[in-house]
């Protein structure tokens, strides 16, 4: 089964959840600016140890290209320009 996580359910940090018509759920979060936003989910557990897909869906809002890291357990796994 899949599992879902949306960003405004996260623990933000420097960062708010804002309306948005067309972002699920209405609502999306500003990561935009400073390098000391971040967006946590925790109490994620695995029923079994493995590999699993992470699936990070984001909108730039513009042409500018916008840097953003992804980590498991305080380990990288993606570091990356989008």
């Amino acid at each position: 089964a899949n599992l879902q996580f949306e960003a405004e359910h996260a623990i933000l940090r420097n960062v708010t959840a804002g309306s948005c018509a067309t972002a699920s759920n209405g609502q999306l979060v500003n990561m935009s600016g400073a390098d000391t936003r971040s967006m946590t989910f925790d109490k994620i557990v695995a029923v079994t140890a493995g590999v699993y897909k992470v699936t990070v869906y984001l909108w730039n809002g513009g042409d500018a290209a916008r840097f953003f890291r992804v980590s498991v357990n305080d380990v990288v796994v993606n570091d990356a320009n989008g």
